[in-house]
């Protein structure tokens, strides 16, 4: 199956049922990547700013909120808006892939970044412990308890912007966010840009488009199959030793490690490993850096097609 283009997607169905995307979110486009940090919002309401910025710790009227309020309402902001932008930029991308695209926008270490490159953490009212060396012969946080927080704090902006400034609040939070995220996953916006011809186009409606059967491209593993494959041969896909994360751009997430290994004519042989987020990416990799192997195939092939050739001259 020839790949679809993104407005083929729109109106996708899940079970039946049309998934139609919302009115006031639009994908990424990669012509629309800032190359400098998006501006921050504003927060109209200086209660609720005020509050954004406050630690719990740091409380000390009745009734006077800190961020933790606020934390929860972004939290959960930020976790539909990401899902949203990811699921129509992405079409093609499984469940599970999305998931781990919308760890990186949304983990600790990402919001905390953020906080720090907007100087949020000069605004904000944390406990003595979460500066320099801690209090006076007291506590000091841990690194991770302070990515935390300056996390909480970016979350509890979002929210005091989203609930302070009504429906314009809630539009600013949106093209901010969708600005300051497409810088962090720049790499993967461009490259699925590229896979569909440099461009979202919109399609014509089917009834428009003459009908056009596409070979379907074989898949790595498919191509090996079908140029070593035969009774003698066996071709398994394991599970290697491996404990690395990936690059940068992907926050150093777990990758699954996949070597492909070929059992034939008594002998075992390690054609080539790879790396990825999911185990089947990576083993459909392993199987495309086997296919470059070109020593190892070369032989591989000679050896089926004189099994082959044998194995006709039997049959007369």
């Amino acid at each position: 199956m020839s790949k679809r283009t993104h407005s083929e997607f729109s109106g996708e169905s899940l079970g039946g049922s049309p998934i139609p995307a919302l009115p006031d979110l639009t994908r990424w486009k990669a012509s629309e990547i800032p190359t400098e940090l998006p501006p921050l919002p504003a927060i109209s309401d200086e209660r609720l700013e005020m509050a954004a910025f406050t630690h719990s710790g740091m409380v000390r009227q009745p009734g006077q909120m800190s961020y933790e309020q606020l934390e929860f309402f972004g939290d959960a902001f930020i976790y539909h808006i990401a899902s949203e932008l990811i699921g129509q930029t992405f079409p093609n991308l499984s469940p599970g892939r999305c998931s781990q695209m919308r760890e990186r926008l949304l983990r600790n270490s990402t919001l905390a970044e953020y906080s720090l490159d907007y100087g949020l953490d000069k605004r904000a009212h944390f406990p003595l412990e979460y500066f320099g060396a801690g209090r006076v012969n007291g506590t000091k946080a841990t690194d991770k308890e302070r990515q935390k927080a300056l996390g909480d704090i970016f979350e509890a902006y979002v929210g005091a912007l989203v609930r302070s400034n009504g429906d314009q609040g809630r539009k600013q939070a949106i093209d901010w966010l969708k600005a300051l995220w497409s810088r962090t996953i720049a790499k993967d916006i461009r490259e699925e840009e590229n896979s569909n011809g440099g461009s979202f186009q919109t399609a014509k409606p089917a009834e428009d488009r003459p009908a056009v059967v596409q070979p379907r491209e074989r898949r790595p593993k498919e191509e090996l199959s079908r140029l070593i494959g035969c009774r003698p041969v066996k071709i398994r896909y394991e599970d290697m030793p491996g404990k690395a994360k990936s690059h940068r751009d992907h926050q150093n997430l777990a990758l699954f490690h996949v070597g492909v290994y070929v059992d034939a004519w008594g002998k075992t042989e390690l054609l080539a490993t790879a790396s990825a987020l999911s185990k089947k990416e990576a083993g459909a990799k392993a199987a495309e850096e086997a296919l470059k192997n070109k020593k190892a195939m070369k032989v591989l092939m000679e050896k089926k097609k004189a099994f082959l050739a044998a194995q006709e001259s039997l049959d007369y």
